[in-house]
């Protein structure tokens, strides 16, 4: 609803601007026709409407897509070309107006340009992680939608080589990895800005758990399980690092990721609120349905090896090696849904009841004003929680049906062999 309002808010307010520049032409008001073009060109290049437009896009994607190609049309929809970067970097401007606040803070205490400019530059370098994950994921679902015509030797059939594909599939992964060891550098730590100020971003948390690394790998091991297919079922040697880091290392990290954050809301030591742990979560959370769309694309990628062995079943007389790449990711999503389902206990953990329980016995005298407080404050950490575990079954019921196709097609070749080898005899 936020990110709605707000991408309203830019859209009318650009279709506004465009009227009063031909009022202002109509009435002879000229000087004011710049003034308009200024004030239009600066919405169109704000931080906040960038920014709003790339977080509504990936909750679409971790909230809506309820299969692989829910998520293929969705992407389709947006719009998203990987190859094009079709954000002004260099124009980008920082609307945020932070002199509406009275304060009467110490000197030493006071939010200064140099926080406003600090800030700026951290917003930019987080909206550049968000750009930069979208854009990887619409090409890896663009290369997986487009392996059955590849496989099928139709490349004339889809807009733009595979292989062209490839190449900015990699070139982003190389600048992702290039972006967040600068990061590193500057971020590590959470910034620390005044009260009456803007509020750091989740990038400092987003380094600190080492998501970026783990998206990473997992489009290494789809472009690998591509490879692998791309050169037929027994074309390509097996590579054992990148077998043991499909089949294991991926979900491993990701469960050790889960146990090591799950903790209560509150500090028992001190009673307090760890706001860290809801950030900590949704941020996880987010990176298991990017995962889990990767695993899809790998999908993709293995789901044409049935074709090629049916069109050799009148050709070959002889049993037909199946690459260990299949038994490898069918262990892959057994992982993966398995941390699923460790995520959803750590989820389940967040109880609102008892935040209100314990923090509101605080307090001396129990006003109506005060439990009202308290109710929302627990409703609010409810519902957050609620929507976090939502798209955790659809996504486990996604890894289900896909497994189980995978295994299907394991069935069809075992017996399709026996059938053939029997016919032989």
């Amino acid at each position: 609803m936020l990110f709605d309002a707000m991408l309203e808010f830019f859209t009318l307010n650009h279709k506004d601007t465009a009227e009063y520049m031909i009022s202002a032409y109509k009435f002879g008001a000229f000087h004011k026709i710049n003034e308009f073009l200024g004030f239009k060109n600066r919405l169109q290049n704000s931080m906040q409407c960038a920014s709003a437009t790339i977080e509504r896009l990936l909750l679409d994607i971790a909230k809506e897509t309820k299969s692989h190609e829910k998520t293929e049309q969705i992407l389709h929809y947006m719009e998203i070309d990987p190859l094009n970067d079709k954000i002004a970097w260099a124009d980008l401007r920082d609307n945020r107006d932070f002199d509406i606040w009275l304060h009467w803070q110490a000197p030493e205490r006071e939010l200064t340009q140099m926080h406003i400019s600090e800030s700026f530059a951290e917003e930019t370098a987080w909206l550049r992680v968000r750009h930069l994950l979208v854009r990887m994921l619409a090409a890896v679902v663009q290369l997986g939608s487009n392996s059955e015509h590849e496989n099928g030797n139709n490349h004339h059939d889809k807009s733009g080589d595979t292989s062209d594909t490839v190449s900015v599939l990699r070139d982003l992964m190389a600048m992702f990895s290039k972006h967040l060891e600068s990061c590193s550098k500057t971020y590590a730590q959470p910034t620390e800005f005044p009260l009456l100020g803007p509020y750091r971003t989740r990038l400092s948390t987003y380094l600190r758990l080492n998501l970026g690394s783990l998206v990473l790998d997992a489009l290494e091991s789809a472009l690998y399980v591509r490879q692998i297919c791309q050169n037929g079922a027994a074309g390509e040697k097996v590579d054992d690092s990148r077998e043991a880091m499909l089949k294991s290392a991926l979900a491993e990290r990701l469960s050790a990721l889960v146990k090591s954050h799950q903790r209560t809301l509150l500090v028992a030591q001190s009673k307090s609120l760890d706001p860290t742990v809801l950030e900590e979560m949704v941020l996880i959370s987010e990176c298991v349905g990017q995962l889990v769309i990767v695993a899809g694309a790998s999908h993709r990628f293995l789901k044409p090896l049935k074709t090629m062995l049916t069109k050799q079943k009148k050709k070959k007389k002889k049993s037909v090696e199946l690459p260990v790449t299949f038994s490898t990711f069918t262990e892959h999503l057994s992982n993966l849904q398995g941390s699923i389902e460790k995520l959803q206990d750590a989820v389940k953990t967040m109880d609102g009841a008892d935040i209100v329980q314990q923090m509101s016995a605080l307090q001396i005298n129990q006003s109506e004003s005060v439990t009202e407080v308290w109710r929302k404050i627990q409703s609010s950490y409810e519902q957050s929680a609620q929507e976090m575990l939502n798209p955790f079954g659809l996504k486990g019921r996604l890894l289900a049906i896909t497994e189980a196709l995978i295994f299907r097609i394991d069935c069809y070749i075992e017996t399709y062999l026996l059938c053939h080898c029997s016919s032989a005899v």
